[in-house]
Formats: structure tokens, sequence, C-alpha cells
């Protein structure tokens, strides 16, 4: 398969899944509309899934975009990783703060972990299954490498496990960020 042939099809199947996307979102509009005689506290919970909805696309289309459609930066540039695929943990992160500038650690380590915090964050907001941490940590290693295997298929792009390890720690984060916005809604009335 040729890299123009990866590209159209990763196209494709991002535009089917923002398609879905939409027509989900149209449903939950449908039904909140519906809603008129629900008391405040239901609208608002219905509010907050509309919203989780639209986190959880707006996190899996960014990733999307920035890890397979958006061009990579041409390997002349100092914030390009070496044009090598990376199967061994911790290679490029030792080797980013090594030798490179911090502008360029601080791009690509804190890059891969900022791009899956929004994931790590709506996952759990918008699928009750996914507040058990092990579920949502490993949806988000799962995605992370479904990324790197796309990555395989793409000119110019590499596959590096240590990105695999940024995402899901940015996953982790996300997930936290998420209980610790949780918690004082679960403490009121509690004093």
């Amino acid at each position: 398969m040729n890299s123009m042939d990866a590209y159209s099809i990763i196209r494709l199947l991002a535009a089917l899944t923002f398609i879905v996307a939409l027509t989900s979102l149209k449903e939950k509009f449908k039904t909140y509309n519906s809603l008129e005689k629900l008391n405040i506290v239901n609208k608002n919970r219905m509010i907050n899934q509309i919203l989780a909805h639209i986190l959880f696309v707006f996190a899996v289309f960014f990733i999307i975009i920035m890890t397979l459609l958006y061009p990579a930066p041409p390997p002349s540039l100092p914030i390009a990783k070496s044009i090598e695929n990376n199967y061994v943990p911790f290679v490029i992160i030792n080797e980013l703060i090594n030798t490179k500038p911090f502008s360029v650690m601080a791009y690509n380590i804190l890059g891969n972990i900022a791009l899956f915090i929004p994931l790590g964050l709506s996952l759990p907001l918008k699928y009750t299954k996914m507040r058990k941490f092990t579920y949502c940590i490993f949806v988000g290693f799962s995605f992370s490498v479904g990324i790197e295997l796309c990555q395989l298929l793409l000119p110019h792009r590499q596959t590096d496990i240590d990105d695999v390890i940024l995402n899901t720690l940015g996953t982790i984060i996300g997930y936290y960020l998420y209980k610790v916005q949780r918690q004082p809604l679960t403490n009121i009335g509690q004093s």
C-alpha cells in the first residue's frame, strides 16, 4: 500500500467517525429539546452529557489531526526527531533531555503528554465504565498504540514507543483531572 492510499484511508475513517459523532450529538440535542418538563437537575445533567460528548469528539479528532493528518516537521528542523522508528522505551526521551535544547524537549515531551490529557478527562465524563482507572488508561494506551501503528504506513512519520508512554501519561493526568473536578461534587452536603 502506498502512502497516498494510507492517507486516503485515514482521512475517510476520520470523516466517517466525525459523521457518526455529529449524528450522535444531534440525537442528544433532540432528546434535550424534548425534555421541557424535566426539572433543572435533569436538564443540567443532559447539558453535561452534551458537553462531555463535545469534549470527547474534540479530543479524538485533535489527536488524529495532530498525529496522522498534520504534516510532520521536516527532519532539518530542530524539533523533528530522528526519522527512524524506535521500539526501545526511553531512548528518544533520553535523547531529547540530554542532547536537545529545552524548547525542543518541551515541544516533544510535553506535547505528547498534553495531546492525550483531554482524552483522559473526557472518557470518564462520557462513559461511566471509563470511571474505573484501568479501563480509562487501557483505552488511552490502546488509542496511542493504534496511532503509532498507523504512523508505520505514513511517510515522514515514525513510530516511537516513547510516544505511547507519554500519551498514556497524558491520559493518566486527564483521568486524575476528572477525579479532582468530581471530588467537590461528591462532597456537597456532607459537611
